[in-house]
């Protein structure tokens, strides 16, 4: 009687997995209509399952973050500058970990910066620094001064030198982010 049971359990399995299948719209529609009807339902129902497969969860959002990582760089920044007393609060609640990250860029920085630079490159790197916050001022359009090979890359590390860094506006940096120089970037 079991087998029966379970070969009845595995056909009704492939017949639901057919159907699916054949009636994705229809099913797409129907879900969609059942989740506005029921919205409170389905957000209590959606949190308590999110809470359950935390692991999940984070694996799932970490592969999008990772397949998307220029434009999800590009919607936060974006988000932040139009919520600023959001990000406000959200830099006091991580004050620790940001302190963390800024004492490690220093110090790659001052690795990533030979001793045997002369101060005239010294002098040219600050008027870098100096014509993107004109630019800035002049236009309103973000600036950062970028290090075309990356200070942490994956295979070569930059130096922090006046002839391996360049203006880009904030939009273009973020979409480069930590790689190496292409052709397409703007």
């Amino acid at each position: 009687m079991e087998d029966s049971i379970v070969a009845m359990t595995e056909a009704r399995k492939e017949y639901l997995k057919k159907y699916r299948l054949a009636n994705k719209a229809k099913r797409r529609a129907y879900l969609q209509q059942w989740r506005e009807e029921h919205r409170e339902k389905f957000n209590e129902w959606s949190r308590a399952w999110a809470k359950n497969n935390s692991k999940k969860v984070t694996a799932r959002a970490l592969r999008y973050r990772t397949h998307n990582k220029s434009a999800c760089n590009i919607r936060a920044a974006e988000w932040f500058k139009a919520n600023p007393e959001y990000k406000k609060k959200w830099q006091q609640s991580h004050k620790p970990r940001l302190n963390f990250l800024a004492a490690k860029r220093r110090s790659k920085l001052l690795m990533a910066t030979p001793k045997w630079l002369t101060s005239i490159q010294l002098t040219a790197i600050q008027k870098l620094y100096d014509k993107a916050a004109e630019l800035k001022k002049a236009d309103g359009v973000d600036r950062h001064v970028d290090h075309i090979y990356p200070l942490q890359g994956k295979t070569v590390s930059g130096f922090h030198v006046p002839w391996n860094l360049q203006i880009l506006t904030g939009k273009a940096n973020l979409k480069k982010s930590n790689r190496m120089p292409t052709k397409e970037i703007v």
